[in-house]
């Protein structure tokens, strides 16, 4: 059954662990709410009920949290993972849904609507287009990104709705989409053997890290992710220049501005800070301006929780977020560059995660720069990088390169891996610095085997 495979038992006891922060973190804003009301004196007594009201329902939505996690272990104990190809379809704040196919007949397509906060919007939209479902198209189940270790809740989509969100040209594609293999998990042991031999686990988990292997792997996930939509490749951003046809910038005579890329606001968290800051600032301006009348007791309230959280966000932004964009848009056009094969993949811990840029040593024939290593056949990963999805919040996953090629990378300014992946002249950037790996230690392969999702 599902919750049988480890990482769904684990993510059942996160899912559970985050209904109780839910109950904690709402009575501890209670109780602080009710001290400051005892001890001080002034225009906050007039926001006490709404302030109150924020942590009530804040504690009232870990107990709906805890009772939805007791559904999910119902059916998790009771069915087993399928994987479904699917395609998610983001509409406003809330407005999130899901199509399954790849069902009980190849023409058979379920929609579904998660029960979830947008922030987790991104799980429904991985990489290869894969989820896996757990349940009843009559009453609901679960969905999670492959490995079944982020779990969703899901209910069944009816009316109006469905047929007009089946009918939409993406998801009638679903239809002549592959169907994925059956979930490819492991209850044994930690070699991949069911506890036997580990020499016999490392020669397998090896076999199966090699490039052919993974190449064959990417394409897979890319057939059944299915095309991007018109228009949404990837394209150039401002800040990044060319030189003419397509020529990669070399030197730091090109710099590259951060706050014209749209990935490097991204990664400086510029506008998670700006956007609560911004708030309690307009709340403050109207009641000291235009007076307290002007002002409704639950924005007061918003503005008490969003002032402290923006000032914290924006602390982080200043002293980390902006220097590391800095410092990655100084590697896009770093001089020290290395030519090599890619094979990107998804996390099987979560598609939010971001894509993962395996790298192996180039093909021979390729030029390398003196002292770079041996080119190579099929090859054991030497690297990895983990990327920021290029697409928009609601598709993420859009304008991804091509699942196999050549890579150009650059970077490692001053020795720090910080490493900009330049593939047919278009940078993707990283969310994390460039990792090496040592083909001939087997804990770093056994790291790289358990990130990775696996056939589907």
């Amino acid at each position: 059954m599902a919750l049988d495979v480890p990482e769904t038992a684990l993510g059942l006891e996160r899912y559970r662990g985050t209904a109780w922060r839910w109950v904690a973190a709402g009575m501890a804003w209670v109780v602080a709410c009710v001290l400051l009301a005892v001890f001080v004196d002034g225009p906050f007594l007039g926001v006490l009920p709404e302030a109150v009201g924020c942590g009530l329902a804040a504690a009232l939505t870990g107990v709906l949290v805890r009772r939805r996690a007791r559904r999910m272990r119902r059916v998790l104990e009771a069915r087993p993972w399928q994987a479904r190809s699917s395609v998610a379809v983001m509409s406003g704040m809330s407005g999130a849904a899901v199509v399954l196919g790849g069902g009980g007949s190849a023409d058979e397509l379920l929609p579904l609507r998660p029960l979830t906060a947008q922030w987790r919007f991104p799980l429904l939209s991985g990489p290869a287009g894969v989820l896996w479902w757990c349940g009843d198209p009559r009453t609901g189940g679960v969905l999670a990104p492959p490995g079944g270790g982020q779990l969703l809740w899901a209910g069944p989509l009816r009316g109006r709705r469905a047929r007009a969100l089946v009918a939409r040209p993406e998801i009638d594609a679903l239809r002549t989409r592959p169907v994925p293999v059956a979930p490819q998990v492991s209850i044994g042991g930690a070699d991949g053997d069911g506890g036997g031999n580990g020499n016999a686990g490392a020669g397998v988990r090896e076999a199966n890290l090699r490039h052919s292997v993974l190449a064959a792997m990417a394409e897979r996930h890319s057939e059944l992710r299915g095309p991007d939509r018109p228009g949404s490749g990837a394209k150039a951003e401002a800040g990044a220049k060319r030189e003419p046809g397509g020529a990669l910038p070399v030197g730091p005579d090109q710099p590259v501005t951060w706050w014209r890329v749209r990935a490097l606001r991204r990664l400086s968290e510029l506008g998670r800070a700006a956007w609560p800051l911004a708030y309690t600032a307009l709340i403050v301006v109207l009641y000291g301006v235009m007076g307290p009348d002007t002002v409704s007791g639950p924005a007061a309230a918003l503005a008490l929780l969003s002032g402290p959280a923006g000032i914290y966000l924006g602390w982080r932004t200043l002293r980390s977020g902006i220097p590391l964009a800095r410092r990655v848009g100084r590697a896009a056009t770093a001089p020290e560059s290395r030519t090599r094969r890619y094979v990107l993949l998804s996390d099987r811990h979560g598609a939010e995660a971001g894509p993962l840029l395996l790298v192996f040593p180039a093909e021979e024939g390729d030029v390398l720069p003196a002292g770079e290593g041996d080119a190579g056949g099929d090859d054991l990963p030497e690297g990895m990088l983990r990327l920021l999805p290029p697409g928009s919040e609601k598709r993420p996953w859009e304008g991804l390169p091509a699942p196999t090629g050549t890579v150009r990378l650059r970077g490692w300014i001053d020795g720090v891996p910080l490493v900009v992946a330049w593939i047919e002249g278009q940078p993707y950037w990283p969310q994390t610095p460039y990792e090496a790996i040592d083909p001939s230690d087997p804990a770093a392969l056994r790291a790289v085997a358990e990130m990775l999702p696996g056939p589907m």
